[in-house]
């Protein structure tokens, strides 16, 4: 469980690895500080990835705030 609100490269190293190892590839991990603290964020590979990663991910992991992320971007495509 995460106590401090710094944490050093290795440590966030070994949350990242415990993160994927637990909740699989379908998203990139980061740990981030931002307005709520100390947060793990995973930006999902897609609409589907993100659903199902939200109802696996609890709110709070290892002392870390959680956020899942997926932004539907436009094809290049479409834009014209």
């Amino acid at each position: 469980m995460v106590k401090s609100k710094k944490l050093s490269r290795h440590q966030k190293d070994v949350l990242l690895v415990k993160a994927s190892a637990q909740f699989g590839n379908r998203a990139l991990y980061s740990i981030e500080q931002k307005t709520q603290g100390l947060a793990l964020y995973a930006y999902a590979d897609s609409k589907q990835d993100a659903e199902i990663l939200r109802k696996t991910i609890p709110l709070r992991w290892n002392g870390l705030f959680t956020v899942v992320i997926y932004i539907d971007l436009p094809d290049e495509e479409d834009e014209d």
